[in-house]
């Protein structure tokens, strides 16, 4: 199965790619910090299957939040949270690490999002400029 992990593909393509390979696309979303976080269901329509990201995998949480901190209802956009057990326990550095996570052990991932009705997710956009660093020795 191909996995897209862009919430924005189109219904046409996911069909496009079904019948030309003949395999199911699948859409998923996860962090360097929590790889496969959720997965989509090959029972969703293609149109789910091109507009979302999937559904928490098995022991995934994910919460939205406002700004204010209040968590969102669904289909509402939000800052995304997840806690995990393939997550990272923190970064080399404590500050960062403090930081990443909420007083409830869930990861600020800085992207946002919605959850629909079915338990989908929606990966809209992004609320903090990730920050990319190299080293070379």
């Amino acid at each position: 199965a191909f996995i897209g992990s862009d919430s924005n593909k189109s219904a046409e393509l996911v069909e496009e790619v079904r019948a030309l390979f003949d395999v199911p696309v699948l859409g998923g979303y996860g962090l360097v910090e929590a790889p496969m976080l959720t997965v989509a269901d090959l029972s969703d329509s293609p149109s789910e299957l091109a507009c979302t990201d999937g559904k928490p995998a098995t022991g995934v949480e994910v919460r939205l939040f406002r700004s204010d901190n209040t968590i969102v209802a669904d289909d509402s956009e939000g800052e995304l949270r997840v806690r995990a057990p393939q997550m990272m326990l923190g970064y080399v550095d404590s500050t960062h690490t403090a930081a990443a996570f909420d007083s409830d052990g869930f990861l600020r991932t800085g992207d946002v999002g919605c959850m629909d009705d079915r338990g989908n997710l929606r990966i809209t956009g992004r609320g903090v400029q990730a920050e990319i660093k190299s080293s070379l020795t």
